[in-house]
């Protein structure tokens, strides 16, 4: 079984505000198709994980859990999706 997490909120470190998965969105801060955290200053993509890990994206665990297989096919879904948009 994984943890499952929902995104609380987007940090962006220019104003230290909290902002939304939305209006991170909108505002370029998360790649609404790779999930990864876009540095408004530098520029920088970074992977989600690593964002969260770095505290640019602050995330609460969720009451249920993933199964192997529904892990599995996210990442099959996720894996098809990225080679689509190479």
């Amino acid at each position: 079984m994984f943890e499952r997490y929902n995104i609380r909120a987007v940090l962006d470190p220019r104003n230290g505000r909290e902002l939304s998965l939305l209006d991170a969105i909108k505002l370029g801060l998360l790649a609404q198709h790779t999930g990864d955290y876009i540095h408004p200053t530098t520029g920088e993509v970074i992977p989600l994980d690593r964002a969260v890990a770095m505290g640019l994206v602050l995330v609460e665990r969720s009451a249920s859990r993933m199964s192997d297989a529904e892990m599995f096919e996210f990442r099959c879904v996720l894996y098809i999706y990225r080679k689509r948009m190479n």
